[in-house]
């Protein structure tokens, strides 16, 4: 598969930005970083919300652990 079998081109500067679709199934799962911004992870939350094939997937939260250099992940849900 190369760049032109692309379903869609986004033209942005410095490089364009090549989407490609992917089977129903292929995501299991989005961990969302700690600093994440509210307003996309909840417009992720809505995309997947409003498509029944996207109801499976877990959603993790990220955060900095309070004690200890770790990141934890806590589950979301949709």
């Amino acid at each position: 598969m190369s760049l032109t079998d692309s379903d869609e081109v986004i033209e942005k500067k410095p490089f364009p930005i090549y989407l490609f679709n992917f089977p129903e199934g292929a995501i299991a799962n989005i961990y969302f970083g700690s600093k994440v911004e509210a307003g996309t992870k909840e417009r992720i939350k809505n995309k997947f919300k409003s498509d029944e094939c996207f109801k499976k997937i877990k959603l993790y939260q990220a955060r900095l652990a309070d004690s200890s250099y770790e990141i934890l992940f806590e589950e979301e849900k949709l």
